[in-house]
């Protein structure tokens, strides 16, 4: 990244009826079952960000990105990663 952080891109796809799942309560989010994930990716490649691209439809109009940073107190829980 220009700043000196890694990132990486993860890519999805999804159905038009499922792109709901990428907003909670009117805000842009990850969705639970691919949050752990790119967390998971964070820790083992000790990286900064990942970047969700997901596209819903057949254009490019039609693609959600989100971005999630990496948080050590996550990590740390035992129960997330053992």
């Amino acid at each position: 990244m220009p700043d000196g952080t890694k990132a990486i891109l993860e890519i999805k796809t999804t159905n038009y009826n499922a792109k709901d799942h990428w907003w909670k309560d009117g805000r842009e989010t990850v969705p639970a079952y691919y949050e752990p994930q790119g967390r998971h990716y964070m820790a083992v490649m000790d990286i900064d960000h990942v970047f969700f691209c997901c596209l819903y439809g057949n254009t490019e109009d039609e693609t959600i990105i989100r971005k999630i940073h990496r948080d050590m107190a996550y990590e740390e829980c035992p129960v997330r990663f053992g």
